[in-house]
């Protein structure tokens, strides 16, 4: 009898931590990512030149040293950058080509970009999208790292791809945790 006055309530607690952790996501929204590099023949290359961000390396050619890497520190250059996809001409203007996880029916889907700087590179969740008046809020967090693996590297920049649920917003907010 006691086993299951302790079991009702436990079983209802974790019956509450899975409806509380849907609550976040109400949107479908979906998060895949990619590192600067490899999006080389994935976006317009005038896209990439154009939205770079304080803080990553790039790479840059010369006829002294061939290619080198060299961190922008043009403080006139934000830290991040943030995208609202809403339709197929903008999606067209941004990729070249299309990748596979990015097949995105405009009609009742869109399209978030989120690029940072990152020297990690660690599995990234979607933790919360909300939305409030024309405002969408989203958080990510990366995964944390294992002490003393020695996984940090030079400081990238990395694009966050959120398809989810077409909203009538007008800005953005997304913030990446453990970057």
């Amino acid at each position: 009898m006691k086993v299951k006055k302790l079991l009702i309530p436990l079983l209802l607690l974790i019956s509450c931590m899975f409806v509380f952790a849907g609550c976040g996501n109400e949107y479908n929204a979906v998060l895949t990512y990619t590192r600067y590099d490899d999006l080389k023949g994935y976006i317009n290359d005038d896209f990439l030149e154009e939205n770079k961000i304080f803080g990553a390396f790039y790479k840059i050619y010369s006829e002294e040293n061939e290619m080198e890497y060299v961190m922008l520190k043009d403080e006139s250059f934000p830290r991040t950058r943030t995208f609202i996809v809403k339709n197929q001409s903008e999606f067209d203007n941004i990729f070249t080509e299309k990748p596979q996880e990015l097949n995105i029916d405009f009609e009742n889907r869109m399209l978030v970009i989120h690029t940072d700087t990152t020297i990690y590179n660690r599995p990234i969740k979607l933790q919360t999208v909300k939305a409030d008046e024309n405002v969408l809020t989203v958080k990510m967090k990366m995964n944390d790292g294992k002490f003393g693996v020695g996984d940090a590297a030079m400081p990238c920049q990395i694009y966050l791809f959120v398809v989810m649920d077409k909203l009538d917003i007008t800005t953005v907010n997304c913030e990446l945790l453990n970057a």
